[in-house]
């Protein structure tokens, strides 16, 4: 029995064969780059996520030797932070996903700060207000390209 990993980091995907008593047995990894188009952007585009995904699974597998019945077991971890818009059907809304450093909503967050007490929102939400939030992401796509 094997497990396969999946991780989707900010400069690769990587996949692991990992049997049961803990044991890599092969691991693959894609190199993507990070677009940076204006001072404090980041972002990736989430349908290379997927293409490059399929590629690193393809190649641990083939890599790995195993058959592909064997794997029991997914586990996946991967971009924090950074919103992906979908429709109704499941296709993807958003080409380009800001990613955890994007800083792009900076002013919103100015303006939650004045608007707000930020310690009460911290009491809230555990931490504090930052760029790093998903719905100020979210509030900035609403805002400029919708």
């Amino acid at each position: 029995m094997n497990i396969l990993a999946i991780d989707l980091g900010t400069q690769s995907i990587r996949a692991a064969i990992v049997n049961t008593s803990g044991d890599i047995l092969s691991v693959s990894q894609e190199q993507q780059e990070v677009d940076n188009p204006h001072t404090g952007w980041a972002q990736q585009k989430p349908i290379m996520w997927w293409e490059l995904t399929k590629r690193s699974i393809k190649d641990v597998i083939r890599k790995s030797k195993i058959e592909v019945k064997t794997i029991k077991g997914i586990c996946a971890c991967g971009q924090m932070h950074g919103p992906v818009g979908i429709d109704e059907n499941g296709e993807i809304t958003t080409e380009w996903t800001q990613i955890w450093m994007d800083k792009r909503c900076e002013d919103i967050c100015r303006i939650i700060k004045k608007d707000s007490k930020e310690s009460k929102l911290a009491n809230i939400t555990g931490n504090p207000v930052t760029t790093g939030w998903v719905g100020l992401k979210v509030r900035w796509i609403k805002e400029n390209q919708l």
